[in-house]
């Protein structure tokens, strides 16, 4: 048997044999791969990419003896108890620390597992990573509440992390944590609007906005919307107020000449309000919603910008 797992490189005491004969993936990536992965990569080996549906781990011998028992959850098959009691606390709901704290039992779900992590250890799981890790739940990192805010934070580091991760991204709009740049850009193009004129600025800019009236404000202080469009055709369903805003002045010259004749003059007011960056200003703090029309839009306590940039 390899020393350390081809996958992982950790050293394992426990591997995994497959259908297909293979051997160099230790018991914990075998199991990660079949109830963790992509639906569609669940039941191949990774080391020949074939179907292998059958899963034997072992710490001696690859072959099945007499004493193999299967594990009626997941339906695989271990060399012998050990190895089964092994799986079962990686996946069922034990204390992580259950060889020091005595307690052994199986818990009775999510919250009486914390309850018991906090009071009695004083340390809980990420939220954020439990849900987006493909771990199970006795892999995750415990924390302390001094390691758990650094560890949240895009600022600070936490000894207990890897030195290639960053902290958790907050949407500042939703006050959420997502799990990493990529998760919160997910988010904000699911959950608020990006401006499109601002991404196609030549440093391309990604700024999102809480709703459309706030999109919209912007646009009217920071782009070049149509003031006579807007006041002829708000509120039709069969417009929209992109279709008069214009992210460059020759655009929206061209669309004044076509749309109201070549003599139509506008006045276009490029906006004296400010967005302040939502990070910087720590979040929504609260109060009512402005409008779209408020004129003291920007003193409401709140910007409705958030920039992502990736690094």
């Amino acid at each position: 048997m390899p020393e350390e797992c081809l996958f992982c490189a950790e050293e394992r005491d426990i591997w995994a044999r497959l259908d297909c004969g293979h051997t160099g993936m230790c018991w914990k990536c075998a199991l990660r791969v079949r109830f963790k992965g992509d639906k569609e990569k669940r039941e191949l080996c990774l080391e020949c990419q074939t179907p292998s549906k059958g899963v034997y781990l072992f710490k001696d011998s690859p072959e099945k003896g007499s004493d193999a028992t299967q594990d009626r959850v997941w339906g695989i098959w271990c060399e012998d108890e050990s190895v089964l009691m092994e799986v079962k606390y990686l996946r069922d709901m034990y204390c992580p620390a259950y060889g020091e704290c005595g307690v052994d039992d199986i818990f009775g779900g999510w919250n009486e597992l914390k309850k018991h992590l906090n009071e009695e250890h004083g340390v809980s799981f990420c939220n954020v990573c439990v849900e987006n890790r493909p771990l199970f739940l006795s892999e995750q990192t415990l924390y302390n509440q001094r390691q758990i805010k650094k560890h949240e934070s895009t600022t600070e580091s936490c000894e207990l992390d890897e030195s290639n991760f960053h902290g958790h991204p907050k949407c500042y709009f939703c006050n959420i944590l997502t799990y990493d740049t990529l998760d919160l850009y997910d988010h904000m193009h699911q959950k608020h609007i990006l401006c499109e004129f601002c991404e196609r600025t030549p440093d391309k800019k990604l700024i999102f906005y809480r709703s459309f009236s706030e999109l919209t404000a912007h646009w009217r202080s920071a782009h070049f919307y149509c003031e006579r469009c807007h006041d002829e055709l708000k509120g039709r369903g069969d417009h929209h107020p992109s279709e008069w805003t214009f992210g460059n002045e020759i655009d929206f010259k061209a669309h004044e000449a076509k749309k109201h004749g070549a003599k139509a003059v506008l006045d276009i007011g490029i906006g004296v309000r400010s967005y302040a960056d939502e990070r910087q200003r720590g979040g929504y703090r609260g109060g009512s919603q402005p409008s779209a029309s408020d004129p003291d839009h920007s003193e409401t306590g709140f910007s409705s910008e958030h920039v992502i940039t990736f690094q």
